[in-house]
């Protein structure tokens, strides 16, 4: 992809990228952090790219989940692009939320530390600001999330009614009672949303 490619050269030329060989065992013995030098010599042709985080601590505001604060060796360096060519989630989502104008993102807590990376990056192409809001999880007994990989049946769509009144209940909403159909009740939702009203916390049980 040109644009993903683009942001790369950017990075790159602008030393605030490198080419690494290290291997996630190697790095395991630095708590998977990646220290100032690579442990495994650069190999042209075999190495990932990664972004360089040596700037300070770094911290944002999330709209449900509060103050967030990430010290540089928690986060790490991470790949931009695998080995394999293949380009890495982090460059992904920041490069295609900027070409998209997206102003605020909404998503599980699942992914809350990941916004640390996402935000140096955004810092270093120069890209506007983005809003984080996210969400908790519902988790099952075994306090896992619900999900295929934790293989969790799947939302019966035939429900979509039900669904929906029982995700607003969840998050607090409060849908009124009475027999709203899908569209009226999305309506509801869209006019009545009320952040202050999610569960400031990250996982809900089912």
């Amino acid at each position: 992809d040109l644009s993903y490619e683009a942001a790369l050269t950017q990075l790159l030329d602008n030393q605030q990228a490198y080419y690494c060989s290290c291997s996630r065992a190697q790095l395991a013995k630095n708590n998977g952090v990646h220290p100032d030098q690579c442990i495994q010599p650069f190999s042209a042709g075999d190495a990932a790219i990664r972004l360089k985080i040596r700037q300070a601590d770094t911290g944002f505001v999330d709209r449900v989940q509060g103050g967030q604060h990430y010290t540089t060796n928690q986060i790490g360096d991470p790949v931009l692009k695998r080995r394999d060519g293949l380009y890495a989630y982090q460059l992904a989502v920041v490069v295609d939320d900027a070409e998209q104008n997206i102003s605020d993102i909404v998503r599980g807590v699942d992914l809350l530390d990941a916004t640390a990376w996402q935000l140096h990056l955004q810092h270093a192409l120069s890209l506007g600001p983005i809003r984080y809001l996210h969400l908790p999880v519902i988790v099952g007994d075994d306090g896992h999330k619900l999900s295929k990989q934790s293989f969790a049946p799947a939302i019966d769509d035939q429900l979509a009614k039900q669904n929906l009144h029982q995700v607003l209940h969840y998050l607090q909403q409060t849908p009124p009672p009475g027999e709203l159909g899908i569209t009226e009740l999305l309506q509801w939702a869209v006019e009545h949303w009320r952040v202050d009203q999610i569960p400031r916390q990250t996982a809900l049980s089912l």
